[in-house]
């Protein structure tokens, strides 16, 4: 029983740590252009400091969009990782367990861009919601790959050999 309940309190804090990290993306959206031009200048300017670049106005020109789509990513990365971990079930299947949370950063990355339509300055982008899928993706990605690992260490473990016979 007590296994259970603490189950249950784990899934419940990410599921509050995924809507917390909903509200963060959103009020990124919600900035108007100027303040979210802003804000990367000033990552950009974190950025060149912490690795002494030259010149960081050239720095900035040059990799200030990448920047911003691999945040776009990575925000939607973070998202998939927290919705797996609130939705994950044991006796749920691979796919079913991560398809949910794949499921909904989309959608959420389209509501996202279309809530950009609001904000003074910005636009929705369709190549954006492309770029949060493909951060998302990612995160699938990697979960499968330590599910995989961790499934084959469980066997090599259960075997007593690295063949798993």
């Amino acid at each position: 029983m007590k296994n259970k309940r603490s189950e249950l309190i784990i899934r419940i804090v990410f599921i509050l740590l995924s809507i917390l990290w909903m509200i963060v993306i959103y009020s990124f959206s919600a900035e108007p252009a100027v303040e979210s031009d802003e804000t990367s200048g000033l990552v950009m300017a974190f950025i060149a400091d912490l690795f002494d670049i030259a010149d960081p106005e050239l720095f900035a020109l040059r990799y200030e969009v990448v920047l911003r789509k691999c945040a776009h990513a990575t925000e939607y990365m973070i998202l998939t990782l927290l919705l797996y971990a609130a939705s994950y079930r044991k006796k749920g299947s691979c796919i079913s367990n991560m398809m949910l949370p794949f499921v909904i950063a989309v959608l959420y990355a389209c509501s996202d861009e279309y809530h950009q339509l609001f904000a003074p300055g910005r636009d929705g982008n369709l190549k954006d919601v492309f770029i949060d899928s493909a951060g998302a993706a990612f995160a699938v990605a990697v979960i499968t790959f330590l599910r995989i690992k961790n499934l084959k260490e469980i066997k090599v473990k259960n075997t007593g050999n690295d063949y798993g016979e």
